[in-house]
């Protein structure tokens, strides 16, 4: 009877302390990685040939704030590095991205992001081309109907379950031409979905 009691009292404390996760829907985007921590420092990939040689948090370029990603590079071949990001995107429409390319760096490089899930299913972008000595903002929605997202290696489509489940995010990159350089990434949030304003007006009927 007493550990009944007990377990009563532990499951009624737990209760006080658990709480929603609470967005902040004015804000409209949701900063994922700003960059300016040691807690935003990505790892390079584990993959065989990795052409990422180092990845560190520097002052030589950013976006905003104080710092950015420095990705350095040793091409040609691909490159990879990733983060843990456990994440339910359910209430996101678009996941941002921020990337800077030196004025040296080859014709032909690309990148693409991938996600993986709880299940640790793999999903990706197409390629994306990027403009030289410039901040590239590329956009990528993540909700059930977004076009971007392929599915590698299985056969589970892009969905709701695998949406509110992330649990890595990466960026990958391309080029067939030798480059010895760094790229940089910066300020990867999110943008909240719109959802309908409710007011109610002086005959108290609802209007959206």
């Amino acid at each position: 009877m007493i550990n009944f009691f007990l377990l009563i009292l532990f499951l009624f404390s737990f209760s006080l302390y658990s709480q929603p996760v609470k967005y902040d829907f004015s804000a409209k985007e949701d900063v994922f990685f700003d960059f300016e921590d040691e807690t935003h420092l990505w790892k390079i990939t584990t993959i065989k040939n990795n052409c990422v040689e180092e990845v560190n948090l520097t002052k030589e370029k950013f976006l905003s704030g104080e710092k950015s990603l420095k990705i350095k590079l040793v091409l040609p071949g691909e490159g990879s590095v990733e983060k843990d990001f456990f994440k339910d995107l359910s209430n996101y429409k678009n996941i941002i991205f921020n990337i800077y390319i030196p004025l040296d760096a080859p014709d032909d490089i690309k990148i693409c992001f991938f996600l993986q899930d709880s299940e640790w299913l793999w999903y990706q972008t197409p390629l994306f081309s990027l403009k030289k000595e410039q901040w590239n903002k590329i956009t990528v929605n993540v909700e059930p109907s977004s076009p971007f997202w392929e599915n590698i290696g299985h056969s589970q489509p892009w969905s709701e379950k695998t949406i509110a489940n992330i649990r890595k995010i990466g960026i990958k990159i391309f080029s067939n031409t030798k480059y010895n350089g760094s790229i940089y990434i910066d300020d990867i949030k999110g943008t909240f979905k719109v959802f309908p304003e409710i007011s109610i007006n002086k005959k108290k009927t609802l209007s959206v």
